[in-house]
């Protein structure tokens, strides 16, 4: 349900709020070893994100690519 949500409001918002706001929250997601259910979420919304992404296009295919070898 949260990614969900998470998804909605990135309709609503600037690519630059994507880049300030969005991206650095999947990135925490997507470092916690400790809990998978926040990695698969990362992956999840990455996809979503990535168009928007910017310059933070490159970060996000790279933590994408190291959780897809999980």
């Amino acid at each position: 349900m949260s990614v969900k949500s998470l998804i909605a409001l990135m309709g609503n918002v600037s690519d630059a709020d994507i880049n300030t706001y969005f991206n650095p929250m999947i990135l925490r997601l997507a470092i916690n070893e400790a809990n998978f259910t926040c990695r698969v979420s990362a992956a999840n919304l990455m996809c979503k994100v990535y168009k928007r992404a910017g310059a933070g296009k490159d970060k996000l295919r790279q933590k994408f690519s190291e959780l897809s070898n999980e």
